[in-house]
């Protein structure tokens, strides 16, 4: 996300299912000799899908949605209420995407009535951090000393005014910086293959 957003790319549909992962399991020829590619771990993710995805000219300013299919359960409140999204709506996605990451891939808000989805969502609901799904995770986090450092990554990304939410980079970063601790902490990856 941060290269897109460095690129003046707003995706409009950060999701789970968009993100492409070359894993660990795969040795190149860098990491077998120590070289840092960059990679968390020795995982590249990329996003994709980029249909919905608009490039912005006057970066800053704000992307109108048309009507057609949207991803509801990912949207941050301003894109359903006005039908306009900005990086800062794309980072409340990457925040539901790092809660789906912690669930194992659980869909959002399904504790929601359709009916009730998008009314609930524009005054501010995010996915719920003590859902069932998410206790486990949790836990295993709060262990490594992490938990709460992760959930208040996604808070960030879930503030309710888009000026307050971190950048790309800024989620990038913090998120890195945990990665670092776990490793530091563990030798290794301390559990967090699947973060």
């Amino acid at each position: 996300m941060a290269q897109c957003h460095a690129r003046s790319i707003i995706h409009r549909d950060v999701a789970a299912r968009n993100f492409l992962l070359r894993g660990a399991f795969q040795q190149t020829a860098e990491s077998a000799a120590g070289v840092n590619t960059g990679a968390f771990g020795g995982w590249h993710v990329k996003i994709a899908d980029f249909g919905l995805s608009r490039w912005d000219r006057r970066w800053g300013t704000n992307v109108a949605m048309d009507h057609s299919k949207l991803p509801v359960k990912w949207m941050a409140p301003e894109a359903l209420s006005a039908r306009v999204c900005s990086s800062c709506s794309d980072v409340w996605s990457l925040g539901v995407v790092l809660w789906e990451v912690l669930t194992d891939g659980t869909e959002p808000h399904l504790d929601l009535a359709h009916s009730a989805l998008v009314s609930e969502i524009i005054n501010g609901r995010a996915p719920a951090l003590d859902a069932k799904a998410a206790q486990v995770p949790l836990a295993e986090l709060n262990a490594l000393g992490l938990g709460e450092e992760f959930a208040a990554v996604m808070r960030a990304c879930w503030a309710f005014d888009p000026a307050q939410r971190p950048s790309s980079q800024e989620v990038l970063l913090r998120l890195a910086g945990l990665y670092q601790r776990a490793v530091l902490t563990t030798g290794g990856t301390g559990g967090l293959e699947r973060m």
